[in-house]
């Protein structure tokens, strides 16, 4: 220890002497674990750090159904559920939940919120405590409707409520009926799940009150998700074992009506596990990249410390000719080495936590917020100095190791010993690394960068330019078909009297926004096929003006009037696909078709409408059904409206119809259609703004290293460059030495990234639009790129080089 110590005391005493040396590299170290950190910072958030206020989450685990067909991840019925929980299923508790849409009204502007009913015992599964008040009783779990209380978040009480202490026993407006308010939770405790905060909070008997088509007593009707806390001792196989038997036992006694085919039971994760193996894809992605970006900033630093090694060779020597023992030194390096990648690991985490600030802010147009608290914790910094040390010990070996074999003799007379040849070729090996990984993240941004030029350009079969959008969920208010029809009537008719306004339309599928819905379909008067071996397609419900509003060409036929409405002929209108695939070569207009959804209510085809983009941009054409929405009404609709004056402002205007027709109805997004189809850009988007930023990121520390090396070289070189001069040699000619160094280990590097990304590359073709992954103007444009920053690099060394006095050159040997 003893020895440690004093090889830290004296590696700080030596950076104090180069501090210059010591903040450059630093600075690189820190940038490049800044970008691994930031993240992991992302990835912790999101998939491994549980959400505030849980306790002990490693002793939790969810329980999914399995359904006949073997898929796992879903709900349980709430019968089910109390089976599981009150049998021998090795769990000390085992709690309920289902999420549901709050509407908060009342002297205030109606506000959505995220709700959660849950069982009484949810809260002490979850380890959390009141803040005020008390939680749910056992009494309140049973009886549908009798016990309307609730319990509110500690981020509500305090935004909403203004912190009033005497909250508790009042009553709140959730979604049209009163609640009276028994408590609030613990301060930071947001919910299980990490990427929602929970506003309000209900007894699980008052899911039919907010949802009318729960049912609470069907085996058949899956709605809860369930959360579990092991008994002590207890292993998760144990828990799924016990909880399998009691599925066995409810199958051999609920045949029939009972959708469990065994559960599965699965660890505690912040996300949910259907949505856990896309997210680790992308994280995988983004640590890729990042790591390319530590790689090429450790490279970096250990060529600074491979040439800053070499001018100690006196010294090294001259310790090894006393005596010292090679591993001795070389431990002494390796603590100097580690040391700086420490304090640069600390600024990355400065960084990190900057970067992190930045991401927080970024909010979807949506009116309910997502909260993800991507700031670093314990484990970030662990993993940042976990990361500081390994790449101080891997990087700083091959310089220790490649110093500490000198040739003493000519060492001490002050040559540069043996081996500058070896450490020449360990040098450009870096330099070439550099520019390989440069270049690999870069390509990667160019795809991307060029992919989303490209999605701009993609034909989608509408115009979403100069369209704007106002989302709003009846469902919420248990609207019956009639009144939600009559209301979105009324908002559909005075939005299209609004100045500017040239069409206006509903719809419950607003197009490329990440959904969709589908169902079976079979053309009547064919084959009759059973319905599990039907086709599928989309379907939407729309109303008159919705097709003109997004300029969706009509092909055959006619659009819907106003005429088809209830008590009408039943009609749809089908785009191109549907019309091929249903009636190949033959005109739909007058066929009939049954969609499953609308139990197989036969339906009269008026018109064809050309394809579009229904669901992604980068989806291959797929069948699509419109109905009128007046005939099959629903409760949760999009309004859609052109707007024909450049910039007239209609969202004030929205809502304030929204608010004339119904004074408690929030407004869940109201934003022009193109920041909404957005949402559908976000995986490109991301995965393009970091590959560019790192790829910056690397590109000017790949720059940075091939300009130290070449620096290097032309000083190791003086003597050789000044005889060069003193015997004739032009500066050109100099210059030209220099910067084909330069060129050849930037095209070595181009060669084996560009060999790579060929390799790499069509992994990335679902995030491309259609772009080719090895489009050839990518890939040209990026050589170019980085070929012009290795001559602007080797530029200033060569021009060094010519400057060399041949008399001071010589002298100095």
């Amino acid at each position: 220890m003893e020895g440690i110590l004093q090889d830290f005391r004296y590696a700080i005493r030596i950076l104090k002497r180069s501090p210059g040396f010591a903040l450059i590299a630093a600075l690189t170290i820190a940038l490049g674990i800044a970008a691994t950190t930031t993240i992991f910072s992302i990835v912790n958030a999101v998939l491994l750090r549980p959400p505030p206020g849980i306790e002990d989450a490693g002793q939790l685990v969810r329980i999914y159904r399995i359904a006949e067909d073997g898929s796992s991840y879903n709900d349980l019925s709430y019968p089910n559920y109390r089976d599981y929980r009150d049998g021998e299923n090795g769990l000390s508790d085992l709690a309920a939940a289902a999420l549901v849409p709050i509407v908060v009204s009342g002297t205030q502007e109606p506000e959505w919120m995220i709700g959660l009913c849950v069982s009484q015992n949810f809260f002490s599964v979850m380890g959390v405590r009141p803040a005020l008040g008390r939680f749910f009783l056992p009494e309140e779990d049973r009886g549908p409707g009798t016990h309307l209380v609730a319990v509110l978040s500690h981020g509500t009480w305090a935004r909403r409520f203004g912190g009033d202490s005497s909250i508790v026993g009042q009553t709140v407006t959730l979604n049209r009926r009163s609640f009276t308010v028994v408590g609030v939770t613990q301060e930071g405790f947001r919910g299980p799940n990490a990427m929602a905060a929970v506003g309000i909070w209900l007894p699980i008997s008052a899911a039919p009150t907010i949802v009318p088509d729960i049912e609470m007593e069907s085996r058949a009707a899956d709605w809860v998700d369930a959360f579990g806390r092991r008994a002590p001792g207890v292993s998760v196989e144990q828990v799924s074992a016990a909880l399998n038997r009691i599925s066995a036992n409810l199958r051999a006694e609920y045949p029939e009506g009972n959708p469990d085919y065994g559960v599965d039971v699965q660890r505690y994760a912040p996300i949910s596990r259907r949505a856990f193996g896309p997210a680790m894809a992308f994280s995988a992605f983004l640590f890729v990249i990042s790591g390319t970006v530590l790689l090429i900033a450790c490279l970096n630093v250990g060529s600074m410390l491979l040439a800053r090694a070499s001018q100690r060779g006196k010294e090294m020597a001259m310790r090894l000719a006393l005596g010292a023992k090679r591993t001795r030194v070389v431990r002494q390096l390796l603590t100097e080495s580690v040391v700086l990648f420490v304090i640069g690991g600390a600024g990355g985490v400065l960084i990190t936590a900057y970067m992190t600030q930045l991401l927080a802010t970024y909010q979807l147009p949506v009116d309910v917020p997502l909260v993800i608290d991507f700031s670093p914790d314990l484990r970030v910094l662990a993993f940042s100095l976990a990361v500081g040390l390994l790449t101080g010990i891997m990087f700083g070996l091959a310089p220790a190791l490649h110093v500490t074999k000198p040739d003493l003799h000519t060492s001490l007379k002050g040559g540069q010993g043996s081996g500058p040849r070896s450490r020449s070729r360990l040098r450009n090996s870096f330099v070439v690394a550099q520019v390989a990984g440069s270049a690999l993240l870069l390509i990667g941004a160019g795809l991307f960068a060029r992919g989303l030029a490209r999605a701009h350009s993609i034909d989608i079969g509408f115009e979403p330019e100069g369209v704007h959008a106002l989302s709003i969920e009846l469902d919420a208010f248990s609207y019956a078909d009639l009144d939600a029809g009559q209301f979105y009537g009324e908002l559909l008719e005075r939005a299209s009297q609004l100045p500017g306004v040239e069409s206006a339309g509903l719809t419950d599928r607003p197009p490329v926004t990440l959904g969709g819905q589908s169902t079976t379909y079979a053309v009547a008067g064919g084959e009759t096929i059973e319905e599990e071996d039907r086709p599928s397609t989309d379907f939407a419900r729309v109303s008159p003006g919705y097709l003109e509003a997004f300029r969706i060409p009509m092909l055959r036929g006619r659009s819907f009037s106003e005429a088809d409405r209830d008590g009408g002929a039943l009609v749809a209108v089908v785009n191109e696909t549907f019309a091929m695939r249903a009636w190949p070569g033959e005109s739909p207009i007058g066929r009939r078709v049954q969609l499953g959804s609308l139990d197989d209510a036969e339906l009269e085809v008026v018109g064809v409408v050309r394809n579009a983009k229904y669901r992604t941009l980068t989806e291959s054409p797929r069948a699509m059904v419109y109905v009128p929405f007046q005939q099959w009404p629903a409760g949760s609709m999009v309004l859609v409206a052109r707007v024909g004056r450049a910039g007239a402002g209609v969202a004030g205007p929205l809502r304030e119809i929204v608010r004339d027709i119904d004074a408690t109805m929030p407004v869940d997004a109201n934003v022009a259609y193109v920041d909404l189809m957005s949402i559908a850009l976000l995986p490109s988007r991301a995965a393009a703004f970091f590959a560019t930023l790192f790829g910056a990121l690397g590109l000017v520390l790949a720059a940075m290293g091939l300009y130290g090396v070449l620096a290097f070289a032309v000083a190791q070189r003086t003597r050789e460059i000044g005889i060069r001069m003193a015997l004739g040699a032009e500066p050109g000619t100099v210059r030209g030495l220099v910067l084909r160094d330069g060129v050849k280990l930037a095209g070595i590097g181009l060669a084996i990234g560009v060999a790579i990304a060929l390799a790499l590359t069509h992994l990335l073709r679902g995030l491309l639009y259609g772009l080719s992954p090895t489009d050839p103007i990518t890939f040209g444009g990026i050589v170019l790129l980085l070929l012009g920053v290795a001559l602007a690099a080797s530029y200033v060394p060569a021009l060094r080089a010519t400057r060399t006095d041949p008399v001071e050159a010589l002298r100095t040997e």
